[in-house]
């Protein structure tokens, strides 16, 4: 995985693309996590065209034991950690966004996606896995009551405009426009005054935040133990 940041007109950048499908494994999230870690400012994330990303690593979960049980606790850390950024997030979602994918849509602030015939939403129960509680709790904080179930339970894939409905994306806009406008988001976002801002995402998000935490462990427990 190649994760690198830049910052564009005072928006710290961050790239990711492994020239694939951008799978998520724990040493990507960890290259993420301390990009995130680093920045200042606003932040966008950033996907390679076509793919924002696959989700996890299949070959590492179809492995199980520990080494999926260390990346999906690594990527439900990751989440959680962008879902209460003290700075504003905006995904720039390029493609595809399958599973973890979809959760690191539903952690963002704000989430542009582009418009093609592209596949977004959490395919846990069509594949045969339960859908964990941190899916869940973002699922429910951020997706459209109406679509909850259908997203969740049954598994239900949608294209862009249909991800705007459902709330996993927020616009949808032309390929070639979707970083550009993404770091104009993130930039307005950013001139909000920031210690209000962050105090108030701060207030909305903590409770979440800390149940969720607290919850992963045991939960992911019994999840790879069945």
């Amino acid at each position: 995985m190649s994760v690198r940041s830049e910052v564009v007109d005072g928006v710290t950048v961050i790239h990711v693309d492994d020239g694939k499908a951008n799978a998520l494994n724990e040493a990507a999230t960890a290259q993420i996590a301390e990009a995130l870690a680093a920045s200042t400012g606003p932040v966008v994330l950033h996907g390679r065209e076509g793919k924002f990303s696959a989700g996890f690593d299949l070959k590492v979960m179809m492995a199980g034991g520990e080494a999926a049980l260390g990346m999906v606790k690594a990527g439900f850390h990751l989440a959680l950690d962008l879902y209460l950024h003290p700075t504003p997030v905006v995904a720039a979602c390029t493609g595809h966004a399958m599973g973890a994918g979809a959760i690191l849509l539903m952690a963002a602030d704000v989430r542009v996606g582009a418009s093609g015939s592209f596949k977004i939403g959490l395919p846990e129960v069509q594949i045969g896995l339960p859908l964990p509680r941190v899916p869940h709790a973002l699922a429910r904080e951020r997706l459209a009551r109406s679509h909850f179930v259908e997203a969740t339970l049954c598994s239900t894939i949608y294209g862009p405009d249909d991800a705007v409905t459902v709330g996993f994306l927020d616009e949808v806009v032309d390929m070639d426009e979707v970083l550009a406008r993404s770091v104009a988001r993130a930039a307005a976002l950013g001139a909000l005054p920031p210690h209000a801002f962050a105090a108030t995402k701060r207030m909305q998000r903590q409770p979440l935040f800390d149940a969720e935490r607290a919850r992963i462990e045991g939960d992911l427990g019994s999840f790879f133990t069945g």
